[in-house]
């Protein structure tokens, strides 16, 4: 009689809770009937536990690894962004000394064909020239 009642109890529990309320139930039936299952069933939830773990150490670490990988291009960037910085100061430097040449170069052409340092109105007249 106590079986088939307990029995009754075990088929309601899990018709009226629901999945995870029936085991539970029919955890604490087992457990009032010493039988050995309730440890097989703890074990089973403690595998479970430690496979939910696992999986969120997993994704932790993937984010941990995004997170570096991330980090790495922005320095990638940053670094990139500063060499091109650099060449382009070392390029107008050198860009300068050019002009700079140019000038100059400009200026003895206008003094030799002007006839040297003596007249400075044949540059004028040259310069006159250019507008």
């Amino acid at each position: 009689m106590i079986f088939i009642k307990k029995t009754l109890q075990l088929i309601l529990g899990v018709l009226a809770g629901g999945f995870v309320f029936g085991i539970i139930i029919i955890g604490m039936l087992l457990k009032q009937l010493g039988c050995s299952i309730t440890r097989g069933l703890s074990d089973f939830y403690m595998n479970r536990i430690n496979q939910i773990a696992e999986y969120n150490q997993k994704v932790v670490s993937k984010k941990q690894k995004r997170q570096a990988k991330r980090g790495e291009r922005r320095n990638f960037r940053l670094e990139r962004i500063s060499l091109i910085t650099q060449k382009a100061y070392a390029v107008a430097a050198k860009r300068k000394w050019l002009v700079a040449l140019l000038g100059l170069g400009i200026i003895i052409y206008f003094i030799v064909s002007g006839g040297g340092f003596s007249s400075f109105g044949g540059i004028l007249d040259k310069v006159k020239g250019f507008f």
